[in-house]
């Protein structure tokens, strides 16, 4: 008896503490603010995305539409959030599978050497094998992970704001979205296209860019997709004087490949 108990410590030390979140099994997987039945999303889940359960709730027969799509569910709803410090949102129950464990975000934060708020903030979805986790900070050095078993491999981002699953040329990837900014009149955005199998940084884009230090103001506006299972920036570049002129619009469409 004391050689089995022996055992099962060893086993159970070899593990990483582990809590019980819902998984989205949709795509999209759509949130409300407000339990109305004509409510706009305020946050579309994407596949595998991992939230808090915090109540079920009663069946509502809801439809909305999001940039010309339309969407539509009826059934039981569940009070969920990403992430502890998250206000609660709205989704439905068919969108999402059984529970799972997956490591704690104290123990992730703690890997990651994330500062203490990171437990609040820390948001997840499954990968092969395990777990990505990131700590949306959105000002300075942030945090992003891959947890496999009691492995944990990270890297730093700033100005991180989110992180969504994605499928680029059959390769799953994770597109983090962050802010930076070098100057009052300096600022933008861009993506950076993280390899899942070995966390590491494939592709950076620039997907925003408004610099006024000088005029004319130029400004490079768009977001970038997946098209056909392919990166795809649309956008546009204009120029404008202090009066309010524009003098130049480009319109921008832009493809991006994985190295190899």
């Amino acid at each position: 008896m004391r050689r089995i108990a022996a055992v099962a410590l060893a086993l159970a030390g070899c593990r990483a503490p582990v809590e019980k979140r819902q998984v989205a099994t949709s795509e999209p997987a759509p949130l409300i603010a407000e339990v109305e039945a004509d409510e706009r999303p305020s946050l579309l889940l994407h596949k595998d995305e991992l939230v808090e359960v915090v109540r079920a709730m009663p069946p509502v027969k809801w439809k909305a539409s999001l940039d010309g799509a339309a969407l539509a569910r009826e059934g039981p709803m569940l009070e969920v959030r990403r992430a502890s410090g998250d206000s609660p949102l709205y989704g439905f129950a068919s969108d999402f599978g059984v529970e799972t464990e997956v490591p704690t975000a104290a123990w992730l934060c703690d890997k990651m050497r994330s500062p203490p708020e990171c437990a609040r903030r820390l948001r997840r979805f499954l990968v092969e094998g395990g777990v990505f986790a990131y700590d949306p900070c959105m000002i300075g050095t942030c945090a992003v992970a891959v947890a496999r078993g009691r492995q944990v491999q990270s890297l730093a981002i700033d100005g991180l704001a989110d992180v969504a699953p994605a499928l680029v040329e059959g390769r799953p990837v994770a597109l983090a979205s962050a802010r930076w900014m070098k100057g009052p009149g300096w600022t933008g955005a861009r993506v950076h296209v993280l390899r899942l199998d070995h966390l590491e940084r494939a592709l950076m884009i620039e997907t925003e860019e408004i610099d006024s230090r000088i005029a004319p103001v130029t400004q490079k506006m768009g977001k970038l997709s997946v098209e056909e299972g392919v990166l795809v920036y649309r956008g546009t570049r204009k120029a404008q004087l202090p009066s309010g002129e524009v003098i130049r619009v480009e319109p921008l469409v832009e493809k991006y490949h994985l190295t190899k």
